[in-house]
């Protein structure tokens, strides 16, 4: 379905700047002629459609974009008073994972989340800004200069979104340690040194830093997932203590550090909630929100019981998943699932601030634009007029394709029919070794079918001329290449058990087909890569692509001097087939996004 391009005339003042630019984002022109939109300030936000104009009344700058959204989406006579029933709304991009965004990247997610309802964007950077004086922070990552989070920070006010910095003050900062100069304020695996004086004065660096680039008073100091927490160096330097000590004087300690430089500190409550110390609530210290982050769950009873644990202490921030960190392709329909039911519960608990955030775990290999049926839905059901999550003319006028045929994008990952788990074969199937098929208890003959049908489906959209097909290009590219690669170590293993010549010799011609299909699919991702990414990052990228052609080509080679009698065993295939996961109950519902531990058993 083509969406058609809409004249409208913008009466009396309005930010001319950054609605000439939305005109290419949303698929209408300015015009002397076209249909009336009236924009008046006042206390509630509404969009009614009338035979003589569209009216919009709001009274933030990011509702008046919101509300041209939503009266370019009026076919008829309409009143809507979609509120979001929480104070603030924001996503979470995650720029650590080796794809760092782009700033035009940046500036179009800013401009689709201010059309979309939301108040403000966090940018997730562990060491990919800069700090005065410290060169090797980020060195050689791709990292954010002060003038690039400067003008980012503009561009966001612009357009009435408040830009955040998402930092670590604890964990997730392995990829300092591989310099010396960090050597005095590590303790163990990611994390810093708490309660060494050197670490409170590299912390209080990040955040001058910081204050010069973002106008925002709100920080995200991370705090997540230091599980080892003052078993290493700390241990050496100060002896033994209780991880939950350790932990709530080091958030007492970032957080007055945050407030000498004016910031109000935002930080991932995991550490007490994952692990039960809720008597760490009574420490926290003034000022300092506690976000509770949920991702995989559907079940309501889950939120509700956490909900009412963290309330009685705190007014805890809530932090749902756009699932796309899983491998090449998202998991939309998971997202919608689980979400649904999160924000059901924090409406029964009045929770001010929702997040949902678009983690890029090992590797970041899918877009954040795949994602856009979740962006879009999840602000959808955070509005007061119960929007439904189906979002369907709001993707045509956005990107060109329906919400169907978004949700196309989800179906590299589909090919077990399984809902409730971000299972991902597209990724452990598309690095799974040929020989060693350490993930061939999880692969099936039916597959290459599957995804000949789902890469059909793609290539076919992809056809469409839209800023977004490249995303339908790119997934059909790989579901090709799975049509080949998948079940293509089991085959290779029953045919070597059967001593089966002719089905070697089909099994070498699928490899090299295989491979072809694997280049194609590396010169489209390389596309979607530099459309939307930074080109640091994506040297890891040649390395796991690179890799898997030389070991596809070496198992072929393998195959032939077996067929033609020149070696007369193959070692990978003498041995026993044995299943990854031994703890799991069944061969489908599976999931795996460790690129080093997927692709061989021996140390990389």
């Amino acid at each position: 379905m083509k969406q058609t391009k809409k004249k409208i005339t913008v009466c009396g003042e309005f930010p001319k700047e950054q609605v000439f630019e939305l005109q290419a984002d949303l698929n209408f022109t300015l015009s002397d002629c076209g249909e009336k939109f009236y924009f008046a300030k006042s206390n509630a936000f509404s969009v009614e459609k009338t035979a003589d104009g569209v009216f919009v009344k709001y009274a933030k700058r990011n509702e008046f974009f919101r509300g041209l959204f939503l009266g370019l989406l009026c076919d008829a006579p309409q009143k809507t008073m979609p509120e979001l029933f929480c104070k603030d709304l924001g996503f979470m991009l995650d720029c650590s994972r080796n794809a760092v965004s782009s700033v035009e990247t940046i500036k179009k997610l800013i401009r689709i989340l201010a059309v979309s309802g939301y108040t403000y964007l966090q940018l997730y950077m562990e060491d990919l800004y800069e700090i005065d004086g410290e060169p090797y922070f980020g060195y050689g990552r791709g990292r954010y200069d002060s003038k690039e989070l400067t003008e980012l920070d503009r561009y966001a006010a612009d357009f009435g979104i408040e830009l955040i910095p998402c930092i670590q003050t604890l964990a997730h900062l392995k990829t300092i340690f591989r310099w010396q100069c960090y050597s005095d304020i590590w303790d163990i695996d990611d994390t810093l040194l708490a309660g060494e004086e050197k670490t409170y004065e590299f912390i209080g660096k990040m955040f001058a830093s910081l204050k010069n680039c973002f106008r925002t008073k709100k920080i995200h100091i991370g705090m997540d997932e230091a599980h080892r927490l003052g078993r290493g160096s700390y241990c050496d330097k100060f002896g033994y203590s209780d991880s939950g000590k350790i932990y709530i004087n080091h958030l007492k300690r970032v957080a007055a550090e945050a407030e000498r430089y004016g910031f109000i500190p935002y930080f991932w409550g995991d550490m007490i909630f994952k692990t039960q110390n809720y008597e760490l609530l009574k420490e926290l210290p003034a000022g300092a929100r506690l976000i509770y982050w949920e991702y995989e769950q559907s079940d309501k009873n889950v939120y509700y019981a956490e909900f009412e644990k963290l309330c009685k202490n705190c007014n805890p921030v809530f932090a749902g998943g756009a699932w796309k960190w899983f491998g090449f392709a998202p998991h939309n329909a998971l997202t919608e699932k689980n979400m649904t039911a999160a924000v059901e519960v924090c409406k029964r608990f009045h929770v001010d601030d929702m997040l949902i955030t678009a983690w890029g775990d090992n590797g970041a290999e899918c877009s954040v634009f795949s994602a856009l049926p979740s962006i879009l839905g999840f602000a959808a059901v955070c509005a007061n007029d119960g929007s439904p999550w189906r979002q369907d003319e709001a993707l045509q006028r956005l990107t060109g394709y329906g919400y169907d045929e978004f949700m196309a994008l989800d179906l590299p990952n589909a090919v077990n029919d399984c809902e409730n788990f971000p299972v991902n074969p597209c990724k452990y199937l598309f690095y799974n070794d040929p020989f060693f098929g350490l993930m061939d208890a999880y692969d099936s003959t039916s597959f290459p079918e599957k995804y000949a049908e789902f890469a059909a489906k793609l290539k076919k959209l992809s056809a469409r001329k839209t800023p977004y097909s490249y995303l339908f290009s790119t997934l059909s590219a790989l579901c090709e290449c799975l049509t080949y690669k998948s079940a293509l170590g089991v085959e290779i293993y029953k045919c070597y058990g059967k001593g089966d010549r002719d089905g070697l010799i089909a099994c070498r011609q699928r490899l090299l087909s295989a491979i072809k299909k694997t280049e194609t699919f590396y010169k489209s991702f390389l596309h979607q890569w530099k459309s939307e990414n930074k080109s640091c990052g994506f040297d890891v990228q040649d390395i796991r692509f690179g890799g898997l052609m030389r070991r596809l080509k070496h198992c072929a080679e393998t195959l032939d001097e077996y067929i033609d009698g020149k070696i007369d065993k193959i070692e990978e295939l003498e041995s026993e087939r044995l299943p990854y996961f031994i703890h799991r109950n069944n061969d489908k519902d599976v999931w795996h996004n460790s690129w080093q531990t997927m692709v061989t058993n021996n140390p990389l």
